[in-house]
């Protein structure tokens, strides 16, 4: 019996979701701050926002929260529509709920569609972006297992919880707790941090550059 491949992310495509991600957050808070994705998507929906350095990555997001049927069991889960320029985020009003209160799988999954976004990937055909973190209250859980999905859990791993995942002395715990993001998808990105030199040259890729006053 042949078993299915694993999917696994690359040394280049951690570099460019870690680095992309904590520099779009940025944009938007100190690496002090934490991130709670309903208030941040919120402030999306507000205007125009522009999530890379590519122009045409700029996009007006709205946000749509449904009900599921009564019959209907909860899971987390949400999804991306992005055509032409504009990106509509679909959500379980539950999971819109307990992702305000800090919960840490909806927080993710909210982090894990912004970050299709950030990252490009609707942008390379007119697609609808799905992610089920299906924590469900009976505790199931699947994951699609290619490597975009694996380099958008990276990436909205990083969104969360930023250079703090760079911190020598950082436990997966503390940053979990931080930043509302599930602890094992925070131990997962501390792991690969691991590897080689790749957290020292993380270090110096996302060094902050004094600004030059003319």
């Amino acid at each position: 019996m042949v078993g299915k491949k694993k999917a696994i992310i690359g040394a280049e495509g951690f570099r460019r979701g870690f680095v992309e991600m904590v520099s779009v957050r940025r944009i938007y808070c100190a690496d002090s701050e934490s991130i709670n994705m309903t208030e941040f998507w919120e402030l999306l929906s507000e205007k125009d926002e522009q999530f890379t350095e590519e122009t045409d990555h700029a996009l007006k997001v709205d946000v749509r929260l449904h009900s599921r049927r009564s019959d209907e069991p909860y899971e987390a889960k949400a999804s991306v529509v992005a055509l032409g320029g504009r990106s509509i985020l679909l959500a379980d009003h539950e999971l819109w709920k307990r992702a305000s209160r800090g919960f840490r799988d909806e927080n993710f999954t909210l982090a894990h569609e912004l970050t299709h976004l950030a990252l490009g990937h609707s942008f390379n055909s007119p697609d609808v972006r799905h992610f089920r973190m299906a924590k469900t209250l009976n505790g199931d859980r699947i994951r699609p297992p290619n490597d975009e999905e694996l380099e958008t859990d990276v990436g909205a791993v990083v969104f969360l919880c930023g250079v703090k995942l760079l911190e020598s002395k950082a436990s997966a715990k503390s940053i979990s707790e931080w930043a509302h993001c599930p602890i094992d998808q925070v131990a997962k990105v501390l792991k690969l941090l691991k590897v080689g030199t790749l957290r020292e040259e993380l270090l110096e890729l996302t060094k902050r550059k004094p600004r030059v006053v003319l």
